[in-house]
């Protein structure tokens, strides 16, 4: 359980801007979702295995708190131990606490939200995406470098393909300002035309999270992209709505 607590709390509190997540525990699955404040990202995401701990409606807040009394070095000891206590409300039992215990069984309680406290959720219906690539780490560092020169001019950077690449763009083409463009990915099939803007920050901040796990990037010219990430533990899904020029 606290593998997954942790495969969890990296991959969505470790971005740095999102600080509660919403769980939802059945028979069948557990889902995760969150949201950023300004719904810049929104994340959909499904463990690999079922935990019946995790049964229920429920809210995690205060995540760089959690994912630090994860990582604790008493708590991490072959006799320390880990427990999600539970409550009931209204007929139904749903987690109340994370409960870590060292060796000497004392330790830390980590409260849990009320599902019903949990700021809503976008929905995301089903999206047919027009594009799909795996960039490489140097072009993720390519671009990364690139977008750190223009940092003080554009937070934004737009999408496009020419000739079978995957063209990403900071500044508008034939504008009179500073701008840049660079070849994401080749050999790349559909067709994007570069008139749809994603915050760089949230992207290379994603792609980040993604280093050493399967991964995609996926884009709709209908105004999303999403990066999928498969981990040992469960599978990310990070839709970015875009905005226009």
């Amino acid at each position: 359980m606290q593998a997954v607590l942790k495969d969890v709390v990296k991959k969505i509190g470790g971005l740095g801007f999102i600080d509660t997540i919403k769980v939802t525990g059945t028979a069948d699955a557990t889902k995760i979702e969150a949201v950023d404040n300004d719904k810049t990202v929104i994340i959909k995401a499904k463990l690999n295995i079922t935990q019946d701990s995790l049964a229920g409606d429920f809210g995690v807040s205060s995540l760089p708190l959690l994912q630090g009394l994860l990582n604790f070095t008493s708590y991490q000891t072959d006799n320390a131990t880990f427990n999600v206590k539970r409550r009931d409300v209204n007929g139904k039992s749903v987690p109340e606490e994370f409960e870590f215990r060292d060796e000497n069984g004392l330790g830390s309680n980590f409260r849990l939200m009320s599902g019903n406290l949990v700021p809503e959720q976008p929905l995301v219906a089903d999206i047919k995406w027009d594009v799909s690539l795996v960039p490489s780490k140097s072009k993720i560092q390519e671009f990364a470098s690139l977008a750190g020169l223009y940092s003080q001019f554009d937070q934004f950077f737009s999408v496009k393909t020419k000739d079978g690449n995957v063209v990403l763009s900071i500044g508008e083409e034939g504008a009179a300002t500073h701008r840049a463009s660079m070849v994401f990915a080749s050999e790349i099939a559909g067709d994007l035309k570069g008139e749809l803007l994603w915050p760089i920050s949230q992207f290379l901040g994603i792609l980040k999270m993604a280093d050493g796990n399967d991964f995609s990037v996926n884009i709709t010219s209908k105004g999303a992209m999403q990066i999928a990430v498969q981990t040992e533990h469960a599978e990310y899904q990070y839709i970015l709505p875009a905005r226009r020029r």
